[in-house]
């Protein structure tokens, strides 16, 4: 994994060519646009890394997470059988963040203190749910896969928060951002699946705003999804 002090801090794009982001390579490639895209002629074979303008990504996952040992390998690919998508390998990307973190607290068995630590109550078990993976059910979580089905998702297309977790005192949802803001909308945003009408309506219960304000005009679609089931657990 390149750290700052192993990149530029900023590169140059000059016409239809990108530079290497690591420091002292003077290797262009051609300038990605739009869809990011995994091919020969955006890649730096020194570096071992595909380049955008505006990113890189490494040519496994692995380069790009903290925590590999055969354990923590054989978590990841338990949790990709239920994972919607994964990113994981790219510079900016969230999951990284989420693993690189999230991992290191659980297997080293401080996760529990830091929830309390951070909350202020004491908490003496935890179960830490990546991406609707339940280790102790080892597939997806359960009462999360009937939520999606009571507001109208499939599970393999369902909400998927980064992070659950199941505590002896509090649950709690986790949304992690890096250089991301969270402003979202669904691809169709005239499908609004059981949102206003799933959990016995739930959404006039718990939002002050309807959903046109909350997802045309506010665009907080993904906020709105976790804000439910986080609600409909604790009603």
């Amino acid at each position: 994994m390149y750290g700052l002090n192993d990149l530029k801090s900023e590169i140059k794009i000059d016409g239809e060519k990108v530079e290497c982001p690591v420091k002292g390579c003077s290797k262009k490639v051609h300038r990605q646009r739009k869809t990011f895209k995994r091919e020969e002629i955006f890649f730096c074979h020194e570096h071992k890394i595909y380049i955008s303008p505006s990113t890189f990504e490494y040519e496994t996952e692995k380069e790009n997470l903290l925590w590999t040992d055969i354990q923590d390998e054989q978590h990841f690919n338990e949790i990709k059988k239920v994972k919607r998508e994964s990113r994981i390998s790219r510079d900016n990307s969230e999951d990284a963040l989420t693993w690189n973190v999230f991992r290191f607290l659980d297997k080293q068995k401080i996760l529990s203190n830091f929830l309390s630590q951070l909350s202020g109550i004491e908490i003496n078990e935890s179960e830490l749910i990546l991406w609707s993976y339940s280790p102790s059910e080892n597939s997806a979580w359960t009462l999360l896969n009937k939520a999606r089905i009571e507001f109208g998702e499939t599970i393999t297309r369902g909400s998927e928060p980064d992070i659950i977790i199941k505590t002896d005192k509090v649950l709690y949802f986790i949304e992690a951002k890096l250089n991301a803001g969270n402003k979202t909308k669904p691809r169709d945003i005239q499908i609004r699946k059981k949102y206003e009408t799933g959990g016995n309506e739930l959404f006039s219960k718990i939002f002050k705003f309807d959903y046109e304000k909350i997802v045309k005009e506010d665009r907080r679609y993904e906020l709105m999804r976790v804000a439910y089931l986080l609600n409909k657990f604790l009603l």
